[in-house]
């Protein structure tokens, strides 16, 4: 089931870049869609976690994962990291563009890497069950992280058309 699990996920993000994402750039900011993105992403965290505080199965609160956060948390970790891409592309030189597109590629491998390693250390740590209410945490520092970031006095300003 986890590989049924892995294509869902897949196709859904496949479907979200395809569509979403564009039709985000033509609307929002890049600033506002990554915002928005991070915020989405917090509010799914404590969703997920309410599923087991309510009265259903396990196939239930399973179904009701698979439809609802397993979606949004493609959509948003999709669209953050094409927004993200974008903003760092724009932040560097165009005569530097390939070497720090590089390393933006080399960051994202590491983080694929490092990521699960430190959920299976806060898992390990605070158990599987409060892992949305962790994840809601991290989600509000790299909210702040972000927004310190994108608001700060001298950041480059985006141009709405």
């Amino acid at each position: 089931s986890a590989g049924y699990l892995s294509t869902y996920r897949t196709a859904l993000g496949l479907t979200v870049d395809a569509v979403l994402v564009g039709v985000l750039a033509r609307y929002l900011t890049e600033s506002t869609t990554l915002l928005l993105a991070i915020s989405l992403s917090a509010c799914n965290a404590l969703l997920e976690g309410s599923w087991s505080s309510l009265p259903f199965q396990a196939a239930t609160q399973f179904a009701l994962y698979a439809s609802i956060n397993m979606p949004v948390s493609s959509m948003t970790g999709h669209v953050t990291r094409t927004t993200l891409s974008s903003l760092f592309s724009k932040a560097v030189p165009t005569r530097d563009a390939g070497a720090a597109l590089a390393v933006l590629d080399t960051l994202n491998s590491a983080v694929g890497v490092i990521a699960p390693l430190y959920g299976s250390f806060l898992s390990h740590h605070f158990g599987v069950g409060r892992q949305p209410l962790v994840s809601f945490v991290h989600y509000l520092v790299l909210l702040g992280l972000a927004r310190v970031t994108l608001c700060r006095p001298g950041a480059p300003k985006e141009k709405v058309e």
